[in-house]
């Protein structure tokens, strides 16, 4: 049986089935599977989507998923102070602790406590979707009061995030 071979998938196609399984709630183990299941179905394949698990378009779907989500890097628990779930995953919330002195910060980039556990392209897609963002700093604020209760200043994450450049939000 000669199977037909698969073209690799456009980026902007893989974007779009992410952000789609993303607004459906689906983990991202699952994402690279369905995402050939539909590339193999637009592509009229007539063998099982399975049966393109060793070629160059697999290679592909899976590279992106692997960049662009947490796949292969889900804990079982969170290991920071503080974690964030989005997009399926639990993302470590590095809080820092303002630290006494004659003027301690009082400015914070919320999503810059993000960056290290969460893929760039993610945290570039969260930092717009206003109502995510809406209950992360919300949580984080709380999170911000529990973890620096005996400080006397404690920043106000809601109106510093106004002064955040949407440029500096990606990073």
């Amino acid at each position: 049986m000669r199977r037909r071979s698969l073209p690799i998938p456009r980026l902007d196609w893989l974007r779009t089935a992410n952000e789609r399984y993303r607004s459906q709630d689906m983990p991202p183990a699952q994402r690279p599977f369905r995402a050939l299941k539909e590339w193999a179905a637009e592509n009229d394949a007539t063998d099982p989507f399975l049966i393109f698990l060793d070629t160059e378009a697999w290679r592909e779907i899976d590279t992106f998923f692997r960049k662009n989500t947490k796949l292969g890097q889900e804990r079982t628990q969170p290991l920071g102070r503080s974690v964030w779930f989005y997009d399926g995953s639990f993302h470590q919330v590095n809080l820092p602790t303002v630290l006494g002195g004659a003027r301690p910060s009082t400015k914070i980039n919320p999503f810059q406590l993000l960056a290290a556990s969460m893929p760039s392209s993610l945290l570039h897609d969260f930092s717009r979707d206003e109502r995510e963002v809406s209950l992360y700093l919300e949580h984080l604020q709380m999170r911000w009061i529990r973890t620096n209760r005996s400080r006397r200043h404690t920043p106000n994450i809601d109106s510093d995030i106004a002064a955040i450049p949407p440029h500096a939000r990606e990073h």
